[in-house]
């Protein structure tokens, strides 16, 4: 079977479960052989009853020791419970409403539980294990990213049929020598360990083989891309007016922020497009190195562009480059969806005409009827969350104009570089003084609780917090929601902005409701302006609304908020 065959062709698949499976990505053989398990089940290392820590996940082996017992507490629940033993202790079973679970446990018979030992020290319970017979189950198992209709058991055998029937066609992308030089396992191997490993070395193994080829393959195509935008010629700026500005500050530039400024401006006069990143965290000044930028291009009759992703973003900005730029001559204007139609096309007609220097906005100034004289400079602040449409469409109004990203989000250098790895990097990797330091810390899943206990002693303190949750955007394929739920997701936003034309539109967040669990919080963003929509996506099955400028802007805001609370019982 070759690996781009139409997955519906595979035995036991059929129509049906093709379109099961497409929820997935798997349109092909290969898709299917590439959709890797998300987490393992090890019933390989089985556990004595005795050594079984209370809430370790484990496999024991056992030998049922009593009848099942059937207790029926209330409609719609009854609990089966039994003991088993293992000559070293005694531990309880409880399973929910499975009767077909229960009756297969015959008292006598030896057989595996898999899950959480609860209980207490005097007696160990597993509730609702995973239950196989003895023979010939103590395996690595994997376990996939599911969809309605089709389990991870179900996809297990799929993927199993698949790469017995395709394996002549596994042809290796990395070569034998490079394979030889790092240790690699080659791709027939690989694969079958990735999904069914002989033991956790050949996991191991195999898992490192994959991670090597997905770099290697990334490395190629940014090196590529990079080689493509340097050979892009950029608008010229023949002087650096930025010491000029610096004497204009009220304070003196930290050396970061100058090196900043002379990598840019270094870009810039070369006669090459600059692609570059400004990393930095909050309050180390980034924008005052965005403005010595912008005051060059000025200097040089030159126009630039800043795009923020919210307008209270874009109003920031724009109170924040009148008063870097007071005194100095640089004509700065702000276009937003608020505007009137009188204002848009008073700022547009300026604009075209080369009076405005700079101009801060939203996805406003993407906009095909924003047309600039001469754009040199391009900025776009919190570069994540811009797609490169929507870069490329702002670079699209000039000829080849400079792309400076400047992104707060703390990105260790190298993970960096693969991420944009078509951009140069500047870091500002020093405070002004006075500044407190920002501090970064990675917080396991097993840990989540304890890190909300420490949001929540902050916010009752009167301090402020947030959290980022994954956001599935409009036109982003189903895999996007595939891959957060099965990452262990506890929240998942969906965009209600088709962020290509920037409509609104609920049928996204009605179309993903069905692929998110129940228990996983479901949350609507963007594009909800009052009590009527909330009522609506209370409606379609939305668990939370997001919203931010409509109660920013409300004359009175708990109004409003009595009037969402009471659209949303």
């Amino acid at each position: 079977m070759k690996l781009d065959t139409d997955i519906k062709y595979l035995k036991g698949v059929g129509e049906r479960r093709a379109a099961m499976l497409s929820r997935l990505g798997v349109s092909d053989v290969n898709a299917l052989v590439r959709l890797y398990p998300r987490v393992y089940e090890d019933w390989s290392r089985i556990k004595s009853i005795n050594e079984a820590q209370i809430g370790e996940i484990c496999c024991i082996k056992g030998i049922v020791g009593s009848p099942v017992r059937k207790n029926l507490i209330r409609k719609g629940l009854t609990l089966y419970k039994t003991e088993i033993t293992d000559g070293s202790g005694i531990m309880g079973i409880t399973i929910f409403n499975s009767r077909f679970a229960a009756e297969k446990l015959t008292e006598g018979d030896e057989f595996l539980f898999f899950g959480r030992v609860g209980g207490n020290l005097y007696r160990k319970e597993m509730n609702s294990p995973e239950i196989e017979p003895a023979e010939g189950a103590d395996r690595i198992r994997p376990i996939y990213p599911q969809t309605h209709g089709l389990n991870s058991k179900m996809i297990e055998k799929l993927v199993r049929t698949a790469l017995t029937e395709c394996r002549d066609e596994l042809v290796d992308p990395i070569p034998l020598w490079l394979r030889e030089k790092y240790c690699l396992m080659n791709l027939p191997d690989s694969l079958w360990n990735i999904h069914f490993p002989q033991n956790p070395d050949y996991l191991e193994e195999a898992r490192r083989r994959l991670i090597f080829e997905e770099l290697l393959i990334l490395q190629l195509g940014l090196e590529k891309m990079r080689s493509q935008t340097q050979k892009n010629a950029g608008a010229v700026i023949e002087r650096d007016f930025s010491e000029e500005y610096f004497s204009h500050l009220p304070f003196s530039p930290t050396g970061a922020q100058r090196r900043a400024v002379k990598e840019a401006m270094r870009d810039m006069m070369s006669g090459r497009q600059m692609n570059r990143l400004l990393q930095g965290d909050v309050g180390s000044g980034k924008t005052a190195v965005a403005a010595a930028l912008v005051y060059s291009a000025a200097k040089n009759s030159m126009q630039s562009a800043l795009m923020a992703p919210t307008e209270v973003l874009a109003e920031q900005h724009y109170k924040t480059f009148l008063k870097l730029f007071e005194g100095c001559s640089i004509n700065v204007e702000l276009l937003t969806g608020s505007d009137t139609t009188a204002q848009k096309r008073r700022k547009k007609e300026a604009l075209k005409a080369g009076e405005i220097d700079l101009l801060i906005g939203t996805h406003a100034i993407i906009q095909s009827d924003v047309e600039f004289k001469s754009l040199a400079l391009v900025i776009t602040d919190e570069q994540h969350r811009f797609g490169v449409e929507q870069r490329n469409a702002l670079g699209e109004k000039g000829e080849n104009p400079h792309l400076y990203v400047m992104s707060a989000t703390p990105i260790p250098r190298t993970l960096a570089l693969i991420i944009y790895g078509e951009l140069d990097i500047s870091i500002l990797d020093e405070l002004p003084p006075g500044r407190q330091k920002i501090e970064t810390y990675a917080v396991t899943s097993e840990l989540r609780q304890r890190a909300y206990n420490y949001v929540k002693k902050h916010l009752d303190a009167g301090r402020q917090g947030y959290i980022i949750c994954p956001l599935v955007d409009e036109g982003e394929s189903d895999t996007e929601l595939a891959s957060a739920v099965s990452a262990g997701a506890s929240i998942i936003g969906v965009n209600n902005r088709n962020l290509k034309d920037f409509s609104v539109d609920f049928a996204t967040a009605a179309r993903l409701r069905e692929r998110i669990p129940p228990e996983v919080l479901y949350v609507a963003e963007s594009g909800v302006t009052g009590p009527a929509d909330v009522a609506e996506l209370k409606r379609i099955g939305a668990d939370a609304v997001l919203m931010g400028e409509v109660l920013m802007r409300a004359k009175d805001r708990a109004a409003l908020l009595a009037a969402l609370r009471e659209a949303a019982k």
